[in-house]
């Protein structure tokens, strides 16, 4: 059983295989731990009418014998906070100790990428030969002590995968491992698996609040006390002991609205709908009476939700980085700001403006980024990127805490504009190894634009998605593009397209191709074909007289 304990180690909290003579870690480049944390709700101070659904969780976790914990509802019911409430129990902290780790699945999309947040948040590393899976599978084997793993939002990675036999195998996996206790959180009726689940709630997942406990935690979160009881349970029962709108009409009622206010106008939405109304577009509903608010106290602060609604990782370092996203802004950006974090449109974290992501998802629908946005972030981009790159050594961590929005804000640019400005800023960003299986789809994108007359540049481009392949060890996919540069080079011979390729031109790309290739073949153990190439590529760089590439050839040669 214990044959292979001599291939790994623990040291400062890193896991680490010792391969061969030496001892090697792999960085996850996908995902990093700061970004989890960030991701990583705190438990809030206000839960009510969990008491039983808490101690039922305390109870089975705190069993010998490993607990799966499902906690199953629609969106809104408070789920998170439910679990980090188990998580901060007494007993729950003795047995797992630090062995507790969340794992926030809005992060993933497929299999592979909730196991690269898995290595992140239990701080382990993947040495060169060995994949992320099976790095999980021997930590797991010999583990002495038992781990609890929160995956929440899990209904992400369940709904987006291409292929769900593979979340659900991952899943299986997790749950036959003799040392792990999950709770599992998603907005579904069940969880996936073909192991057993204890559904926390009953067979329909987390109850709404009944109302005596949804009355609580409106006057714990309002801080009032309610004389008009009836207006108040009336307005509570519309919305159907949802936490999540309870909190935010709360909130609205903290400042200093009145309660037959309120409920007006939440009668009238309700009316104006023609029916009652679901559990999710409750959720809607208090969204919407937020805006109305702040339309009618602060009409300027919605000029700022489009773009801060747009951003999946909010605006980090916001005090600093406001007024150049909003550069032109015709008024204070700050006191613009503090309306939408009074109303709990936005809020704070490790410094970032960051937006619930329901919210997010409404006003970018109600109020959807326009041209003239997504220019303003365009820009803001671009020019971080041309800052990081004068900052040698520094720029990857401020990409890092933005690495999301550069992805989705410069890609959209290509796409809609393919300005050089952004295809510069997209060849900047992808200089950084770290973000490779993220920014690799914006060299997809580039890709795709026309390029007609500048077929150098789209050479160039395409080797850069080599590199990254070859980065990540995708080794087939990485030979596939040469093979497309390859064909590429054949084609501008052959026809018109030759005078934008000059003969040594295309020299110089044949040899880098068959460096690549020799590069790639080297990483695969084929010596012999690896040698080829690189006789290949000497005879090219003597033809052109690269006397540079022609030594780097001799050298790889020995």
């Amino acid at each position: 059983m214990f044959n292979q304990a001599h291939s790994f180690s623990i040291h400062g909290g890193q896991f680490i295989y010792n391969a061969g003579s030496g001892m090697q870690t792999v960085q996850n480049p996908i995902i990093t731990y700061e970004q989890i944390k960030l991701k990583t709700p705190t438990a809030p101070s206000v839960l009510t009418g969990r008491d039983e659904l808490i101690g039922e969780a305390v109870h089975k976790l705190y069993q010998d014998n490993p607990a799966h914990l499902a906690i199953l509802g629609a969106g809104g019911m408070g789920k998170p906070a439910l679990a980090l409430h188990i998580l901060k129990n007494e007993q729950v902290k003795e047995k797992f100790q630090d062995k507790i780790y969340f794992a926030p699945c809005e992060m993933c999309s497929d299999g592979p990428s909730i196991i690269q947040i898995l290595i992140q948040i239990m701080h382990l590393s993947i040495p060169e030969g060995k994949t992320g899976y099976e790095v999980l599978e021997t930590y797991f084997e010999f583990s002495q002590r038992p781990i609890l793993l929160v995956l929440d939002n899990f209904e992400t990675p369940w709904n987006m995968a291409g292929d769900r036999n593979v979340v659900q195998n991952l899943v299986d996996f997790i749950m036959n491992q003799r040392k792990v206790s999950v709770i599992l959180i998603m907005r579904a009726a069940d969880a996936p698996g073909t192991k057993a689940w204890i559904k926390l709630g009953g067979e329909s997942g987390i109850p709404p609040l009944k109302l005596d406990q949804a009355r609580q935690a409106f006057m714990l979160i309002s801080n009032s006390h309610e004389e008009n009881i009836e207006t108040l349970d009336w307005m509570l029962t519309q919305l159907d002991g949802m936490p999540l709108a309870i909190l935010l009409i709360a909130q609205l009622r903290r400042k200093n609205l009145a309660l037959n206010f309120l409920a007006k106008e939440w009668k009238n939405h309700m009316l104006k709908n023609g029916e009652k109304e679901s559990k999710l577009t409750s959720v809607a509903v208090s969204i919407e009476l937020t805006l109305q608010v702040l339309e009618n106290q602060s009409a300027k602060s919605i000029r700022l939700l489009p773009i801060l609604s747009y951003l999946p990782n909010g605006l980090p370092m916001w005090q600093e980085q406001l007024n150049k996203l909003f550069s032109g802004f015709d008024t204070s950006v700050q006191q613009c700001v503090m309306p939408l974090l009074d109303f709990a449109l936005i809020y704070q974290e490790a410094g970032t403006l960051k937006m619930l992501s329901p919210v997010q998802e409404y006003i970018q629908i109600k109020y959807p980024a326009q041209e003239e946005d997504l220019n303003q972030m365009g820009r803001y981009y671009v020019d971080l990127l041309k800052n990081c790159q004068l900052i040698k050594g520094k720029g990857q961590p401020i990409i890092e805490l933005h690495i999301a929005n550069v992805v989705k804000v410069v890609g959209t640019q290509i796409r809609n504009r393919a300005d050089e400005e952004y295809i510069d800023a997209c060849q900047s960003v992808c200089g950084y190894s770290k973000f490779f299986p993220m920014t690799v789809s914006l060299i997809d994108i580039a890709l795709d634009r026309n390029w007609t007359g500048k077929q150098k540049r789209k050479i160039e481009i395409r080797f850069n998605k080599v590199d990254m392949l070859t980065w990540m060890g995708c080794y087939a996919e990485a030979k596939a593009e040469i093979e497309k540069i390859q064909d590429l080079v054949k084609f501008s011979f052959r026809n018109y397209m030759k005078h934008n390729l000059p003969e040594k031109i295309r020299m110089r790309f044949r040899m880098e191709c068959y460096q690549k290739l020799s590069h790639i073949l080297m990483r695969e153990s084929k010596y012999l074909e690896a040698k080829q190439m690189i006789l290949r590529a000497k005879d090219v760089a003597q033809i052109i007289r690269d006397q540079v590439r022609t030594a780097e050839c001799l050298q790889s040669l020995g």
